[in-house]
C-alpha cells in the first residue's frame, strides 16, 4: 500500500510531519496514542471516544479521537483522527475520498502512487 507525505495539526497549533499509510478501504484514519499524548498534549481520557470494529469483527473497541487539520499536496481538510495504541499512522477512505483521488500509474514503483487533488 503507498504512503504519502502528511502534515497533522491539532487545535492547539502544533503540527506534525510524518508519512502515512493509505488504505482507501479503511473506514478511519489514526496516528499513534503517545503521539496524540505526547506531541499534541491530548488528555485522551477527556476525548471524544469512538467504536470501531478489528479484522476479526467480532470484538469491537473503542479508540479516543479528535478532529485535526490534516494537510496533503498543501490542501486542508478537517477531520476525525483516531488515536490507536500502534505506531500507525493511517489516512483512510473518509479524508481521502472527501477531496482527494488516488491514482496508481504504471511507470512508478510498485507499491506507490500519484495523489491527485480532486477539485
Amino acid at each position: 500500500m503507498p504512503y504519502v507525505d502528511v502534515t497533522y495539526e491539532a487545535h492547539t497549533g502544533r503540527r506534525l510531519r510524518k508519512s502515512a499509510l493509505v488504505d482507501t478501504g479503511a473506514a478511519w484514519s489514526c496516528i499513534p496514542q503517545d503521539i496524540a499524548a505526547g506531541h499534541f498534549h491530548n488528555d485522551l481520557d477527556s476525548c471524544p471516544r469512538r467504536r470501531i470494529q478489528g479484522p476479526d469483527k467480532k470484538d469491537p473497541q473503542e479508540y479516543p479521537y479528535q478532529a485535526l487539520t490534516v494537510q496533503l499536496l498543501g490542501r486542508e481538510l478537517q477531520c476525525d483522527i483516531l488515536f490507536m495504541p500502534s505506531p500507525l499512522y493511517l489516512i483512510g477512505h473518509i479524508p481521502v475520498f472527501s477531496n482527494f483521488l488516488f491514482a496508481f500509474e504504471e511507470n512508478q514503483s510498485p507499491g506507490t502512487c500519484r495523489l491527485l487533488y480532486r477539485a
